[in-house]
């Protein structure tokens, strides 16, 4: 069987449902996060492998948590995400702070 015959009879490799399954796994950890009620979250990439749609739906979450007064400490490549998500964002360059500011 071809990898292009596998991908066919998987229904789960299309992209918009590998972004749905991507954005329910990731809901599902931050509820189980704060199901503990922590004084902090810390976000990995929330935002990987989702669709844009996905993307904004987590970013909708984190803005409601941290209007909250949650404390979060997210690791991104979306400056997009950053920028709107964050009151401090602190740029690395192998390792060392290049940047901190305000978005």
């Amino acid at each position: 069987m071809t990898a292009k015959t596998r991908e066919r009879a998987n229904p789960f490799t299309t992209p918009q449902i590998k972004s749905r399954y991507e954005y329910r796994k990731q809901s599902s950890v931050i509820a189980r996060a704060l199901a503990i009620e922590p004084n902090i979250i810390f976000l990995d990439e929330p935002t990987s492998a989702l669709d844009v749609e996905m993307v904004r739906e987590v970013l909708d979450v984190v803005k409601e948590l941290a209007g909250s007064g949650m404390n979060m400490l997210a690791v991104t490549h979306e400056m997009r995400f950053a920028r709107e998500a964050a009151d401090r964002i602190v740029l690395l360059d192998e390792g060392q702070i290049v940047e901190d500011r305000a978005p």
